[in-house]
């Protein structure tokens, strides 16, 4: 069930517009702690994703193989690839920062959105970017696992234009949606991607969109 936004609270969103919709890695590296993006074994490299452009969506190919190269770690240090967190029928990436109003609303409604796709087989996995590792550890504290990458690595080959940015990838690595953190197309997208008829999967968390 969509929400509807008391006007203060909407208002508040819209003077962070410009700063959410904006590329993050427009902002200044990290400093407080090692730069942690994914390893010289990368295969694609930032170059694929700035020929995308803003709203060109990923590829099966570039998506799967960078499954596989970005490593980032966790809130307690373990290092894995992306992949290490896919379920049985897909993931969900959501790409957030903990500044952006919009981004924090995701990262409040990802328990709920994670709970109800498990039940289908799909995990969700939370990927902060550009900020710093003391940020990151001292904001999060949710049942849906949290990477981090204080450089600019991952939103530079993910083509993170801004946050949050949500990506559904079924068990192959295909792209099944690839946008803002509007739950209703999230939910259309994980039936059509599991051949599943209208109405299976329920996501009442309140819409989103990136900023």
């Amino acid at each position: 069930m969509k929400k509807t936004l008391p006007a203060a609270v909407m208002t508040a969103f819209l003077l962070f517009l410009a700063a959410c919709g904006s590329k993050p890695s427009s902002a200044a590296p990290a400093t407080d702690g090692p730069a942690t993006s994914f390893g010289k074994d990368n295969k694609l490299g930032g170059q694929a994703a700035k020929g995308r452009g803003r709203d060109a969506p990923m590829t099966g190919a570039d998506a799967a193989t960078l499954l596989t190269t970005t490593k980032l770690p966790d809130l307690f240090g373990a290092v894995k690839p992306l992949a290490g967190y896919k379920g049985k029928s897909g993931i969900l990436l959501a790409f957030v920062d903990t500044k952006c109003p919009f981004s924090n609303v995701a990262i409040r409604e990802m328990p709920e959105v994670a709970s109800v796709l498990e039940k289908h087989g799909i995990a969700s996995l939370l990927v902060n970017i550009g900020e710093t590792e003391a940020a990151v550890k001292r904001t999060y504290a949710t049942d849906v696992p949290v990477v981090y990458d204080t450089g600019k690595v991952t939103q530079e080959c993910w083509n993170v234009q801004a946050v949050p940015t949500v990506i559904l990838l079924d068990s192959a690595g295909a792209v099944a949606y690839q946008g803002g953190a509007a739950w209703a197309g999230v939910s259309a997208a994980a039936e059509k991607m599991l051949d599943l008829t209208a109405g299976s999967v329920v996501l009442e968390a309140q819409s989103t969109t990136q900023g």
